[in-house]
């Protein structure tokens, strides 16, 4: 048995702490295409969920 356990998404919010930016920033980002999103939340204003690597990835990206 694996011990190896996948990161919970992180939402909109979690993702612009991470990256020092503002919610709107993030949803910008998926707008233009730099970040995709992995699900939505229930409900019209529920976040955007985003796979942990994709942000890491892209915190990368951004430092260069």
């Amino acid at each position: 048995m694996s011990n190896h356990t996948t990161p919970a998404p992180l939402t909109s919010g979690r993702v612009a702490r991470a990256l020092g930016v503002s919610r709107r920033t993030v949803i910008n980002l998926v707008d233009r295409g730099d970040l995709t999103p992995i699900d939505k939340a229930d409900g019209p204003l529920g976040p955007y969920l985003f796979d942990p690597a994709d942000v890491e990835q892209l915190a990368a990206e951004r430092a260069r």
